[in-house]
């Protein structure tokens, strides 16, 4: 008699057991590690255009705007100067884009520090210094249950900073 080879059915149903246990664990884990890739990648975007605006006003020697605005869940960001040096840091006429950067849909949640908040602008003088009435800007990024994030943060001199929260769940705005 010819002995069969393969697996039984048992030994089957125990690893696909086991494969699912393992699956089972698994996907939380990337689910965070997916959000953080995404809180680190926006938070980088932001302050690499932070810092252009800033190089681009001091080569320029011309304020300049950086515009955030949201398109359902993506941040957009805009850098443009100032050219006809009025209040309005909307962009217009005589105006000139400098950098204009579209994010990806995702589900963070981005807030800023009172500074930032004024119609979504951080400005840089032709110095480029920040020109927020002697403030820092702020702007954190976190993920929808407040677990994690980090900060991008403008001091006074225009110098760009990124750092992990310490607490999240109270610096989360």
């Amino acid at each position: 008699m010819r002995k069969v080879q393969g697996f039984t059915l048992i030994e089957l149903l125990v690893t696909i057991v086991i494969v699912a246990v393992l699956v089972g664990l698994a996907t939380p884990g990337m689910r965070n590690f997916i959000e953080n890739t995404q809180i680190k990648s926006e938070a980088q975007r932001l302050a690499s255009l932070l810092s252009l605006a800033r190089s681009q006003a001091i080569t320029d020697n011309q304020p300049m705007v950086v515009f955030g605005s949201f398109s359902g869940t993506a941040l957009n960001i805009d850098v443009y100067d100032n050219s006809n040096d009025d209040a309005t840091l909307t962009y217009e006429a005589g105006d000139t884009y400098v950098e204009r950067s579209t994010g990806s849909q995702n589900q963070l949640d981005v807030g800023a520090n009172a500074v930032v908040t004024d119609d979504n602008v951080i400005l840089f003088d032709e110095k480029g210094r920040l020109d927020e009435g002697g403030g820092t800007a702020v702007v954190t990024f976190c993920n929808e249950e407040n677990t994690s994030g980090r900060s991008v943060t403008v001091n006074i001199i225009g110098r760009v900073s990124i750092a992990d929260l310490d607490n999240p769940a109270a610096e989360c705005l």
